[in-house]
């Protein structure tokens, strides 16, 4: 009977630290309510969706930057840059950054009352990026080349 217990004690033990480890807490719907951190660099389109409703949608700590394809960013998605990070669409990219007036996209700090990171860089050779219905807050670290903030 003891060993049955012992078993049973360490198996719940086992699913309750699981559970506490979960990266991604979710909301009473199921949805996320942490940003997901992206990587710093991509070679190929990436579409960036409003994936939490509550809140940040993607973590920006970096200099992200994309050499090709396109960043596409849906309505409602917001991205939180920390400080000094910004986005760079590189030479042979563009970024369609397109959101309504019920829902733009929202690039914003990480909730400092001053500017603290960089901004939107577009570098870009090719014809096709656009950015309507953002919101564009507290950015403008950093050097003015080519930024938009």
């Amino acid at each position: 009977m003891r060993h049955f217990s012992f078993s049973t004690m360490l198996y719940a033990a086992l699913i309750i630290l699981i559970a506490a480890c979960s990266k991604d807490p979710l909301d009473d719907n199921g949805n996320s309510t942490q940003g997901l951190k992206l990587e710093c660099f991509h070679e190929k389109t990436l579409t960036l969706t409003d994936r939490n409703t509550s809140g940040v949608d993607y973590i920006i700590d970096c200099g992200f930057s994309i050499t090709s394809g396109s960043l596409i960013i849906e309505p409602g998605t917001t991205i939180q840059f920390e400080d000094g990070a910004s986005i760079t669409i590189e030479q042979n990219a563009t970024i369609k950054a397109v959101g309504t007036a019920e829902k733009p996209i929202r690039f914003t700090n990480n909730g400092g009352a001053s500017p603290s990171w960089a901004g939107i860089y577009i570098e870009t050779r090719g014809v096709g990026s656009e950015i309507n219905h953002a919101i564009i807050e507290k950015a403008g670290v950093g050097n003015s080349f080519g930024q938009l903030n």
